[in-house]
């Protein structure tokens, strides 16, 4: 079966969220879900970071019989995309595969042509994530999850969005997607001290971008 993914989209699209998706319904469940920003590691602790070194066990390694969500593939270097692709293989013959999903922006494929023949061989499945701009009759729907779930997460009694904040927020493009709305949700909870969420809860920049600028 496919074992590896290749999510592409924006930042702040959800990309994280979306693997850990797949990890949670996959049967790499009993495994761990590792996320991995390659470009914030410091190139030369990168090969302790991914495979460890002497007491420190490897996030890759941490990863095994789980997921591994690599954010920045294109920044490794051959050498160190040989050893993961052996590393990964060998767990495969253990019977511990790795669930391997990358992160790419759209139009951007930067993936080293070893790289495409790591996720060639796992079978790697190209998933799309739209930004919010292509989906706004979705987000009104999405942020009332939001919602829900943040303001369980906070312990703060249960509240909703009023129909103008509906409106207002289809009409805004996010142009930080996912990310940028659920900041939002969750200032525009918290400053409705508990009451149905409105218009005026959300920031200047919002209000203004959607033409309610109240």
């Amino acid at each position: 079966g496919r074992r590896s993914a290749r999510l592409i989209g924006e930042n702040g699209a959800g990309k994280q969220r979306l693997a850990r998706f797949i990890h949670n319904v996959s049967d790499s469940t009993a495994g761990r879900f590792g996320a991995v920003d390659l470009a914030a590691i410091e190139g030369s602790s990168l090969e302790a970071e991914l495979f460890g070194d002497g007491d420190l066990v490897g996030r890759v390694t941490m990863a095994r019989g789980g997921t591994l969500f690599l954010i920045g593939v294109e920044t490794l270097s051959e050498h160190v995309q040989g050893r993961l692709s052996e590393v990964l293989d060998s767990f495969e013959r253990q019977d511990e595969p790795v669930i391997l999903i990358t992160a790419v922006l759209p139009d951007d494929d930067g993936r080293p042509p070893k790289w495409q023949a790591v996720e060639k061989n796992r079978g790697c499945e190209a998933v799309e994530i739209p930004p919010l701009r292509r989906r706004r009759c979705d987000v009104p729907l999405i942020a009332a999850a939001v919602l829900a779930r943040e303001i369980q997460h906070a312990g703060l009694p249960p509240t909703s969005l009023s129909p103008e904040v509906a409106t207002m927020l289809t009409r805004y493009a996010w142009p930080g997607n996912v990310s940028e709305l659920r900041e939002e949700i969750i200032r525009a909870a918290v400053a409705s001290g508990g009451g149905a969420v409105q218009v005026p809860h959300f920031s200047p920049s919002v209000r203004e971008a959607s033409g309610e600028n109240l």
